[in-house]
């Protein structure tokens, strides 16, 4: 299934007393709290759902992963970077000390993608508004689609001709000696 880099949705999951329980995101939340229902185990816990959402995949997914990491919600595997797997804190289910750690270091290396994409795509805003290359030009370094490099410029309000308007700038430029 391809990714869908739009208009994106983060759900939060409540307990009866107010306490977190989960936080995802999806584009059609309805369906994806109806999947909960059926696979989740601790479902029936689930008292109240609020959702939130964001202009692209992109911005949804940051709001995810600093929402896992400040409120370390009850039910969500990697709880903030901890070295959690499975359903909860018993984790009884998963014997295996192997499987375990396997889980947790390739959950701990998706978290260090995610934070070093988030550093790439900084890099690329500031070298598309400051440095004069254009989009065209970033789609063929950056490890990103085309249509991920139209949205992360769109979202910093890059305008598709900035690469036009910084070689102006640098043409303007009285020479040096």
């Amino acid at each position: 299934m391809p990714i869908h880099y739009g208009r994106t949705a983060l759900y939060r999951l409540f307990g009866a007393e107010g306490e977190l329980l989960y936080v995802g995101i999806t584009t059609t939340p309805e369906v994806r709290l109806k999947q909960h229902a059926f696979d989740k185990p601790w479902w029936g816990d689930v008292a109240e759902s609020k959702v939130e959402w964001f202009p692209t995949r992109v911005d949804a997914e940051r709001a995810e992963r600093e929402a896992i990491r400040k409120d370390a919600p009850k039910w969500n595997a990697d709880r903030g970077g901890e070295s959690w797997v499975g359903y909860g804190p018993a984790q009884s289910w998963l014997a295996s000390p192997e499987l375990r750690k396997a889980i947790a270091g390739y959950k701990r290396a998706v978290n260090r993608a995610a934070k070093m994409r988030d550093e790439l795509e900084e890099a690329a805003i500031k070298e598309m508004l400051h440095g004069g290359a254009s989009r065209h030009r970033m789609t063929r370094v950056l490890p990103f689609s085309p249509t991920h490099v139209k949205l992360i410029a769109d979202r910093a309000g890059v305008p598709p001709s900035a690469w036009k308007l910084a070689a102006e700038k640098r043409a303007a430029r009285p020479a040096s000696d």
